[in-house]
């Protein structure tokens, strides 16, 4: 698989630009990365923040951060073409938003 093969797939190579994944020339594995995996991952630590952010009593900065990390799982499940997640996701966004209207 080539650069413009692995792009057009939402992915990119970290390492030579002629394979997607195997091994280079030092002998080392690498795999390409996709996108939906970055967001997925960042989506993840930025949920835990919003939870530490709570657990720690910084509202309405808690409200903030899981509206950021609600935002990147939609656009996961978006990426996934996952309905489930994103109607979840939908839902939460909502729940936070009128919760967080009701208590101004």
């Amino acid at each position: 698989m080539n650069i413009n093969e692995c792009q057009s797939l939402g992915e990119r190579c970290l390492t030579p630009p002629n394979r997607c994944s195997g091994f280079n020339w030092t002998g080392h594995f690498y795999r390409r990365v996709k996108t939906v995996d970055v967001v997925k991952w960042v989506a993840t630590f930025v949920q835990l923040v919003g939870y530490a952010l709570t657990g720690l009593g910084y509202a309405p900065a808690n409200i903030y951060v899981f509206m950021l990390g609600i935002e990147l799982w939609f656009a996961v499940g978006f990426l996934w073409k996952d309905k489930a997640i994103m109607i979840v996701h939908i839902g939460a966004f909502l729940s936070l938003m009128f919760g967080f209207l009701a208590s101004q």
